[in-house]
């Protein structure tokens, strides 16, 4: 093995297969110099190449030299190219190239020599405060088509945007037009390469690209004899350059003026056109740029994250995993000529992406532990931390999402994805004061485009969430054919209004409330009640006490109060107690009899697919009876995705009453045993819309004391339209099958609510 040399740290890091690729690959030269038949030729020059790997740069410099004047073998010039980026003669290897043309189809190697020397010489030119020299060596190195794996991600992806090798143009001041197009060409890649911190300026010049374009356009519009590949080269360009301004429509035109030239759309534009149309939300027209693109470069790296994404947006989340874990690389890549390895700079963000579309597709489980084998791999990266905290809040555990999210600030205090993140975890957790700070205009500074649009529509979430909420609701309960005790038919209206939120989550709310009998037996149950009641709502703790004035049938005071508390990720309990609650069977009321009531439950959740609860029910009626209730249910997902998931709902009800004659339902014991079937389905989802529905059918048997049990069944179905992130409106319809007393009774629920946020 040669000794470690200073020159060649591309070398050191080249993959074996590139290295030995140096001068060892082709057929030997058809016909032999003057000096030199063909295998001395060849001799030579392989001689020289293991100068050169041996650390002897000098004699294998001098001896290519010799070899490369009036050399029919173009092998050698490409050896001399890549030796002289070895030795640190990077202008004179810029000279080797033009001594070949400037020529693009290169080998690999040489391509990556290349790549080297130009970053070198811009290095050099900007430490010297040459800058104009340095972004033409930039705009050099840019153009040359690398396809090194090494180089890929950092060069290769500009070669298609620049549409070939024009490297000599940016040193020759020529005025053609397309000399005009290639300089504009670099002026737009120097724009779209500015970072965040300099959006002004990269707008600026951006602007400037798009009026120098199209006055470009322009004048070969009027030039009949205008090159085609110069009109393609300009509107691609300027479709790149509408991409990066987000005028996906514009972009869009241009690449459809293109396409109306004939010739196939390159790659670059390719590119730009499945940009324009996710910016549009086309994903599903998207799907087809991108996979063309990966038909003509398969390994293309934006190409797979601009398909996994156009699925994505279409919530086909099986074929955007499919995507990344299709072209996921290996984790360690071989650097230099030994087994050294070094990790894949794409490894880590793939396995990320692969993660974060499962839990998309509310596969929360797999990216769990997934993300957990990752936090294994890189303990000490910010990006995997903020992962698990977005898994862990979707798992229903925002606590530990919470420290999650803490974690990665430790790690990177001034990321602007951790900044965001410390934002949306205040607001999840009703962290109000908290979240106040991190909304403050710096905190969002840094960002790129994408985090902007995040951050915007986080202040807007924020912005709802403290401001003004209103809701209402009408219900019908119809009985085609009463009989007995049953509930009766009835008509109920309610709506309730939230002020804004004070200080750490304080807010006084009002409410209304009309009920009204329907049918014998409930006729004069007419209830009307408003309040007045004052809530909280924190990290840990939800309360609210209202005052209630009843009219109607039964005039009065009446009050309720009620908290839940979480103890942890898992545990929660939460209590309420009512004075003339609105519990209260219509027949009672409509024989002037009160309830007070008392409630306790005690939730647990294991994750986001399964969740437990055991409730305690104490209501007192002013005639003397008190009743006593519990109930124990289990929720479990049985399947999941994006668009569809299925639960299954156990649930064990026990009531007893201490006196069963009253004028309402009052059974001395009574238990039932359900099981519902629940399908949650989404229709549409974006971040400002969504459609979905629910359908359940439950079935089971009630065992009343006195009476032989019986089959009970509901079957009931809502419909939610959310037309924004403030506005949401549901309807439906719920049937069922219930024995009262030994007789059954069929029953007709419809209702609508629409809640409001401003």
């Amino acid at each position: 093995m040669s000794p470690p040399h200073p020159v060649r740290p591309w070398l050191q890091r080249a993959p074996m297969a590139l290295v030995l690729a140096l001068g060892l690959g082709g057929q030997p030269a058809a016909q032999a110099s003057a000096a030199h038949d063909a295998a001395a030729h060849d001799a030579a020059r392989r001689a020289a190449v293991e100068d050169a790997r041996a650390g002897r740069l000098e004699p294998a410099l001098h001896t290519l030299r010799q070899l490369a004047q009036g050399a029919a073998d173009v092998r050698v010039h490409h050896d001399l190219i890549v030796v002289l980026g070895w030795a640190g003669h990077h202008e004179q290897a810029l000279q080797a190239w033009a001594t070949l043309g400037w020529r693009a189809d290169l080998p690999d190697y040489v391509r990556h020599g290349l790549a080297h020397s130009l970053r070198s010489l811009a290095e050099q030119a900007e430490s010297s405060g040459h800058t104009l020299l340095a972004l033409r060596y930039r705009g050099q190195g840019m153009a040359a088509p690398i396809q090194d794996p090494l180089a890929r991600e950092a060069v290769g992806r500009l070669l298609g945007t620049l549409g070939g090798h024009r490297g000599a143009a940016w040193l020759l001041p020529t005025t053609t037009l397309q000399q005009r197009a290639d300089r504009i060409a670099l002026e737009l890649r120097t724009a779209a390469s500015l970072s965040a911190q300099a959006a002004a300026e990269r707008t600026r010049r951006l602007d400037a690209v798009i009026r120098d374009l199209s006055d470009l356009a322009a004048e070969l519009q009027q030039d009949p004899a205008a090159p085609a590949r110069l009109v393609r080269q300009v509107h691609g360009d300027r479709a790149i350059a509408q991409v990066e301004r987000r005028q996906w429509a514009l972009a869009l035109q241009d690449v459809q003026a293109l396409q109306a030239l004939g010739a196939p759309l390159p790659p670059h534009v390719r590119m730009a056109q499945g940009a324009a149309l996710l910016g549009l939300q086309r994903p599903a027209e998207a799907v087809s740029a991108y996979e063309a693109v990966l038909a003509e470069q398969p390994q293309h790296v934006p190409a797979q994250w601009g398909l996994f994404y156009a699925w994505a947006d279409q919530g086909e989340m099986r074929a955007a995993q499919a995507v990344m874990d299709r072209t996921a690389v290996d984790r360690w890549r071989r650097v230099g000529l030994d087994a050294r390895t070094e990790p894949h700079p794409d490894w880590l963000p793939a396995r990320l992406a692969s993660a974060r579309v499962r839990m998309w597709n509310e596969d929360q489980a797999g990216a769990w532990t997934q993300l957990a084998a990752l936090r294994q791999a890189a303990p000490d990266n910010a990006g995997v931390r903020l992962a698990q905290a977005a898994a862990a809040a979707s798992r229903g555990w925002p606590r530990l999402a919470e420290q999650e999210t803490q974690a990665a600030h430790t790690l990177d205090e001034n990321s602007p994805d951790v900044r965001l993140a410390l934002a949306e975890s205040a607001l999840r957790r009703q962290r109000w004061a908290l979240l106040r700070d991190h909304l403050k205009p710096q905190g969002e500074a840094g960002g790129s485009d994408e985090q902007g649009l995040a951050w915007s529509r986080l202040r807007h979430d924020a912005a709802l969430a403290m401001g003004w909420q209103w809701a209402a609701a009408h219900q019908v309960r119809l009985e085609p054919s009463r009989v007995g005790l049953s509930p009766g038919e009835s008509r109920l209206t309610n709506t309730r209004l939230e002020a804004p939120l004070l200080g750490s989550g304080w807010r006084a709310f009002w409410t209304a409330e009309a009920i009204q009998g329907l049918s014998p037996g409930v006729y004069a149950a007419r209830r009307e009640r408003l309040g007045m009641g004052l809530k909280f709502e924190g990290p840990n703790n939800r309360w609210e006490a209202v005052a209630l004035q009843d009219s109607g049938s039964r005039p009065g005071t009446a009050w309720s109060a009620g908290a839940r508390h979480t103890l942890d990720d898992h545990w929660a309990v939460e209590w309420v107690a009512a004075r003339r609650s609105t519990q209260a069977p219509l027949r009672a009321w409509a024989n002037g009899i009160e309830v007070d009531s008392a409630e306790i439950r005690l939730d647990h959740s294991w994750h986001e697919g399964r969740a437990s609860s055991v409730a305690g029910l104490l209501q007192r009626f002013s005639d003397g009876n008190e009743r006593r209730g519990a109930t124990a249910a289990l929720m479990q997902r049985l399947r999941a995705s994006a668009q569809w998931q299925l639960y299954l709902r156990p649930e064990l009800a026990y009531t007893q009453n201490s006196q069963d004659q009253g004028p309402y339902y009052s059974p001395r014991r009574e238990a039932a045993l359900s099981l519902s079937l629940i399908s949650r389905r989404t229709w549409l989802s974006t971040p400002q819309r969504r459609w979905s529905d629910r359908l359940e059918l439950q079935a089971g048997r009630q065992q009343q004391l006195g009476y032989a049990p019986h089959t009970i069944a509901a079957l009931a179905y809502e419909h939610t339209i959310s037309a924004s992130a403030g506005l949401d409106f549901t309807a439906g319809l719920t049937g069922s099958l219930r024995y009262y007393d030994g007789q059954p009774q069929r029953a007709w629920v419809g209702f609508a609510r629409i809640a409001a946020r401003f």
